[in-house]
């Protein structure tokens, strides 16, 4: 995350967000693609999915690369 500039984002305001960048992606986006898009770690990201995936159906895929 260095060279970036830290973004506030509340846990809500990151799901939104989140769930609207999967739903204009056919084939979703990465992890990495996430954090960096909203200025946090991937580790919060992978929380944050995880706490999607209680109210929202999402399939997670392991990509190599």
């Amino acid at each position: 995350m260095a060279g970036r500039p830290p973004k506030k984002y509340s846990q809500g305001t990151r799901l939104v967000s989140m769930l609207r960048l999967l739903a204009h992606r056919w084939l979703g986006a990465s992890i990495q693609e996430m954090s960096e898009n909203l200025g946090v770690s991937t580790r919060t990201i992978d929380r944050d999915l995880r706490a999607l995936a209680e109210v929202v159906p999402l399939r997670r895929c392991a990509v190599k690369g």
